[in-house]
């Protein structure tokens, strides 16, 4: 359980250093959730960490079982 912890947080390391050595100073736009939330960054100024949970938030929550549609 401790190994899979420590690869994800090693990844996540690994991705967020891609993000902000390389992407946001180029200006580049990657797919999926993450090049949604760099261009709200680059349009809008939002921090692409921020978006990144927030866009991924419902999803999470449909993944789960939680059916907003319901209440």
């Amino acid at each position: 359980m401790y190994k899979k912890l420590i690869a994800i947080g090693i990844g996540s390391v690994f991705v967020s250093i891609g993000i902000n050595v390389f992407i946001l100073p180029l200006q580049l736009v990657t797919g999926g959730i993450t090049g949604i939330s760099l261009i709200i960054n680059y349009l809008l100024g939002y921090k692409v960490g921020v978006m990144i949970f927030c866009l991924n938030l419902p999803i999470y929550l449909l993944a789960l079982g939680f059916n907003p549609l319901i209440f």
